[in-house]
């Protein structure tokens, strides 16, 4: 009803300001006839909401298990170069330390017993080196994180999560070996692989050093792990199942010469740098339908503040003036990114049978309504606004916010006649 009287208050404000005027030097007509060129707009659901609590390194961290190493922390991850497309965090592992004394190991004594210049050794030729080293990351923290989301995009109801739907694509891994003195004949293999994937053929490991973190892990990172050598740099892909990454570590040997005896002790660390990206593979093919009214907290009540229906009788010739009606929507911000776009579909009426199709994109875009009538008529006037993340790949961004803001506008251009005319 506010909107009806703001509306017809505005034209009748007009029409008895005209008449004022034409009363100054003109006899009184005995009909009178307005003409309406105005554009109303109606806010449907405004919604504007910041999810970043959810992604804060503190929470993260909070959700994060592993075993078989020593979690060192846990950083923002914002590499030089990148676009902030995609939140990302690194973990960082240290999965063994050991000391090689070189003294021992490398005497003249050993060479001339051997007859040699160089020895290769191993676990079993020199006690310091490694047998086998594993560690693992339990990946469940991620579906603790996305319904966490799920709850707060009031998507999780009932026995319906958002973890069952989609799962991390995929988590880049580091490895770095190597010594506090130069020397560069340690070597191994290593396997990264999940709990429910194939054990690989595994790759050779060779000295590298690592690339220095912040002391305190609230400094954001921004040192491009990818433009930096390694020992071991692989992209392992996630089965959506997978409940635990694997890292492991073996035959590890040591090619001494004569003269690294003078070496002395060396110490040697193995640390995993792995990038936790909240990037996701939507595994339903229908896609993932987020009700926008409902985030919004705006679907308990008529969308005009309305008590009952509009009776249009009371003003036909006013919907009469309508020239169009369209229902628009603009974001600045979404909580995901997809490379074929994130749907919007509305339903002014609400029944569920009459939905229009959007693309919901960072702007905006809107669509007709083809009878303005049912929306007078419609109490209470409910509409649904479904966003649909399709199936495939999604990510969230750094900036995880969600500002969107569904309209109804109303554009009138016509003549209505308030006194006399045609009976």
């Amino acid at each position: 009803m506010k909107h009806k009287r703001q509306f017809l208050n505005i034209l009748i404000f007009s029409v008895m300001a005209g008449m004022i005027l034409l009363s100054c030097s003109f006899e009184i007509p005995t009909s009178i006839s307005a003409k309406t060129n105005a554009r109303y707009k109606f806010s449907i659901g405004e919604f504007d909401k910041d999810f970043g609590d959810k992604f804060d390194v503190t929470n993260i961290d909070g959700n994060l298990n592993s075993s078989g190493a020593a979690k060192t922390a846990l950083y923002d991850y914002f590499p030089a170069g990148d676009n902030g497309s995609v939140n990302k965090y690194l973990l960082s592992m240290k999965l063994n330390s050991f000391t090689i004394d070189f003294a021992a190991c490398a005497a003249e004594t050993i060479f001339t017993a051997a007859g040699e210049d160089e020895l290769d050794l191993n676990h079993s030729t020199l006690d310091a080196l490694p047998d086998t080293i594993d560690a693992s990351v339990d990946l469940d923290m991620f579906s603790t994180i996305i319904d966490e989301l799920g709850t707060a995009i009031k998507y999780n109801e009932g026995s319906t999560k958002l973890s069952d739907s989609m799962h991390v694509k995929q988590i880049p891994v580091y490895i770095y070996l190597s010594g506090n003195k130069n020397f560069s004949g340690l070597g191994g293999k290593i396997y990264a692989y999940t709990d429910k994937g194939t054990k690989p053929a595994g790759e050779d490991l060779s000295i590298t050093a690592r690339p220095e973190l912040p002391a305190e892990n609230t400094e954001i990172v921004r040192t491009n792990l990818d433009l930096k050598p390694a020992s071991y740099k692989e992209s392992i892909v996630l089965e959506s199942d997978a409940t635990k990454l694997k890292v492991e570590l073996e035959n590890f040997n040591c090619h001494v010469k004569k003269g690294d005896s003078a070496l002395g002790e060396v110490e040697f660390e193995i640390y995993a740098y792995i990038v936790l990206p909240f990037m996701f593979e939507v595994s339903n093919p229908n896609g993932i339908d987020i009700d926008v009214i409902k985030l919004a907290e705006k679907n308990d009540s008529d969308i005009m503040d309305r008590t009952k229906a509009t009776d249009t009788a009371d003003f036909d010739k006013y919907i009469d003036a309508i020239d169009s009606a369209s229902v628009e929507y603009t974001s600045s911000k979404l909580p995901f990114n997809s490379a074929s776009g994130i749907p919007l579909k509305i339903d002014l009426d609400g029944t569920g049978t009459k939905f229009e199709n959007a693309e919901l994109a960072m702007g905006g875009d809107c669509y007709e309504i083809q009878n303005v009538r049912d929306v007078f008529e419609t109490y209470p006037l409910k509409p649904n606004a479904v966003m649909n993340i399709p199936s495939g790949t999604v990510s969230i961004p750094r900036d995880v916010k969600f500002v969107t803001n569904i309209r109804l506008n109303i554009f009138t251009n016509g003549e209505i006649e308030i006194m006399g005319g045609k009976k």
